[in-house]
């Protein structure tokens, strides 16, 4: 029987066995940093800005811009280390997310994963994760985009008054965020089939779906509560990190350690759950040979 409790339960001693599993994570920002410093570097070649910029996570962007002296910009420089940091950005976080995504799966299956299973996970799977990633943005991105186009023709055709025109923006708005949520819910499952079941990208994406058809309400219980437990979870770590930030000369340096290590746990528990998730609602049989050890674990 379907128990998010028991799920929720799961994913975490998955994670408190496996403290490695924070590894993907902490990997994961120091991608991010490597590419706002890259950007910040191209804009005007000044390392130490760039270098403060990365740290702020962008927080000092505006004053940084200001500063640039855009006529004489080499747009072409810019443009070309853009697009190289962009599409290794892109081929690294496939990777990563990858390597996470069966390194859990290996902790919940058998109770323990190790950090040679990110290599052995990222590089089996990261084409697939880099084309569920490019099939994801398209199915969710085009209906985005057509009705976004149908409401800008019928707001720009309307000559009713303000509220009129707020009324059906609104409205409009409120049937994209409806459609994005519906879609996210029929895909939601992907790359954890990916790995678990190891399989094909289209057919993951027929198998989510088809998932989802047959267990709506579980399924949509379990994202919404995975959206809430995120939501909650990083308002804590956001308001724990501006308290350490008043701690004189080291408190930016301990506010920047938690802020990598829950952000990390947080990311590693996403995966716990969903896969656990996926296990549940697709029968125990999916993982095979390993059906047994898994039940041994999840009733511990």
């Amino acid at each position: 029987m379907f128990s998010l409790s028991t799920i929720l339960s799961a994913g975490w001693k998955n994670l408190k066995s496996n403290p490695i599993l924070l590894v993907p994570g902490i990997l994961s920002a120091i991608l991010s940093f490597v590419f706002i410093f890259a950007i910040a570097w191209a804009l005007a070649g000044d390392l130490d800005a760039a270098a403060t910029t990365a740290l702020t996570s962008g927080v000092d962007m505006v004053t940084y811009l200001n500063s640039i002296n855009f006529e004489a910009f080499d747009f072409g420089h810019f443009f070309l280390i853009f697009f190289v940091a962009l599409i290794l950005m892109f081929v690294c976080s496939a990777f990563i997310e990858a390597g996470l995504t069966g390194m859990v799966k290996e902790a919940v299956v058998t109770g323990k994963t190790k950090f040679g299973d990110l290599f052995t996970y990222g590089a089996k799977y990261f084409l697939r994760f880099i084309l569920y990633t490019i099939l994801l943005s398209l199915v969710i991105g085009i209906p985005i985009i057509i009705l976004a186009v149908i409401m800008g023709f019928v707001v720009s055709s309307l000559t009713a008054g303000t509220t009129t025109i707020a009324v059906v923006s609104f409205l409009f708005l409120l049937l994209i965020f409806i459609a994005a949520i519906l879609l996210s819910l029929f895909f939601y499952f992907v790359p954890y089939i990916i790995i678990v079941e190891d399989m094909g990208v289209i057919d993951s994406f027929k198998r989510s779906y088809h998932l989802f058809m047959d267990n709506k309400k579980n399924v949509f219980v379990f994202v919404l509560a995975m959206v809430v437990i995120n939501f909650i979870l990083l308002l804590l770590t956001n308001i724990l990190v501006v308290v350490l930030d008043f701690i004189p000369v080291v408190g930016v340096f301990i506010a920047l350690l938690v802020s990598l290590i829950f952000t990390s746990a947080i990311t590693a528990l996403i995966a716990a759950w969903g896969i656990h998730a996926f296990i549940e609602l697709a029968g125990k049989d999916v993982i095979g040979v390993a059906y047994v050890e898994y039940a041994e674990i999840t009733e511990e």
